[in-house]
């Protein structure tokens, strides 16, 4: 799954701060898809944060067993 980034007008988005819940995850952020055993992993209840347009354009995550996760973001705005 990739990221659904906000834009609201006259703003851009700097950081997403990512809480997971549910079950570990492995993602990345170059554009290419993660696989079980190929991406950055991550254990649900730990906080990451992407930074920069390009990484959250090209973040993509899926879960890393059978139990789907759940990813909580909150993202942090710059005004343009």
């Amino acid at each position: 799954m990739g990221l659904t980034v906000p834009t609201p007008q006259g703003r851009s988005v700097q950081v997403a701060e990512v809480y997971i819940t549910g079950a570990d995850i492995v993602y990345k952020a170059d554009g290419n898809t993660p696989t079980s055993s190929d991406g950055s992993r991550f254990p649900a209840g730990a906080r990451f944060e992407i930074e920069g347009a390009s990484d959250l354009a090209n973040f993509k995550a899926i879960r890393q067993a059978s139990t789907d996760a759940t990813l909580w973001i909150e993202y942090s705005y710059e005004e343009n």
